[in-house]
């Protein structure tokens, strides 16, 4: 089966691909734990979906080792799960977030990454510190955009700017405001443009007494929204180019399937700073990964139907 993610695997260390077929790590990063919390409420049949994604994150963090040198996990989990909360709450605005049917790519099938969005085109959520051009141009080049090309639809990518992530917590206005002393107002920017005094308190939103509406129409009046969460459209590609990806999705899909032997390791992707491989504790000292050194064994997939196709390429409410 064939995944975005295994391709962004390939062209970032030709190991990773390989040993990710059978092994993941045991513990999650909180990137990791808050992406699987939204996406677990975006996909809810759940009344309160949002509720779902929190309480997604809070089974995980009770189930599973968490990467951080932060001491308090308990806080850590709240925040996650207050902030992958107000995430599905913002985003869901109807009916479970559904996917693309599977394609057939040459002998692949190809499980999507992306949603469908409510006019019929594709869509994905892109977590982020910050969005910039560099941002924009990077996730414009990552396969779970690229697949776009797979379907030949246009794709808007939903980003979500989380904000900077200091001692366990973020601090962006979807889950950091400031409370004033007396009369208790929440509020996220001056709009002198100047910053608050050390009288006002610093609320996260897992410890605020209101509601998601208040805390909502709080980000709005102070007009950090809009700057929050955007869509930015990705336009699909001329018909040559779309063609090049497909094959090239397929020529890789076919290299990785068929290769049992790892490859040479690449030293210096394994310690790359930005994207960490969750291989560097063993790969690069030539082990292999085991269920004693902190690894566990991958499912297989489940089988999915095909689509034919002419192609060979939580807090509370």
């Amino acid at each position: 089966m064939g995944t975005p993610q295994l391709l962004n695997n390939d062209d970032f260390c030709r190991r990773l691909p390989i040993l990710g077929r059978s092994w993941e790590r045991e513990s999650l990063s909180p990137m990791q734990l808050l992406s699987r919390g939204i996406e677990a409420g975006l996909t809810s049949e759940s009344d309160d979906p949002g509720q779902d994604a929190g309480d997604r994150v809070m089974s995980l963090a009770v189930s599973r080792p968490i990467e951080t040198a932060q001491s308090d996990l308990l806080g850590l989990a709240e925040h996650t799960a207050a902030l992958a909360d107000m995430i599905v709450w913002l985003l869901r605005t109807g009916s479970p977030w559904q996917r693309p049917a599977p394609v057939r790519l040459g002998n692949h099938l190809w499980e999507p990454d992306s949603f469908l969005g409510p006019d019929g085109t594709l869509r994905r959520v892109v977590l982020c510190d910050r969005w910039s051009e560099d941002r924009a141009t990077a996730e414009s080049f990552d396969w779970r955009t690229l697949e776009a090309a797979i379907y030949d639809m246009p794709m808007t990518l939903v980003v979500v700017v989380l904000g900077a992530s200091r001692d366990g917590r973020r601090h962006g206005p979807l889950s950091k405001g400031y409370l004033h002393p007396v009369s208790q107002d929440l509020r996220f920017r001056k709009r002198d443009g100047g910053d608050f005094c050390s009288t006002w308190n610093t609320c996260y939103r897992e410890d605020f007494k209101g509601d998601r509406e208040e805390w909502l129409e709080a980000m709005t009046e102070d007009g950090v929204l809009e700057e929050t969460v955007l869509l930015h459209p990705v336009e699909p590609e001329e018909s040559t180019l779309r063609e090049v990806l497909v094959l090239l999705a397929a020529e890789k899909l076919s290299r990785v399937r068929s290769t049992s032997a790892l490859p040479e390791p690449q030293f210096q992707q394994c310690f790359d700073p930005i994207r960490q491989c969750p291989f560097r504790s063993c790969c690069p000292y030539f082990r292999m990964p085991s269920e004693t050194n902190g690894f566990l064994r991958v499912p297989a997939p489940h089988p999915a139907t095909a689509q034919e196709t002419t192609w060979y390429y939580r807090p509370r409410a």
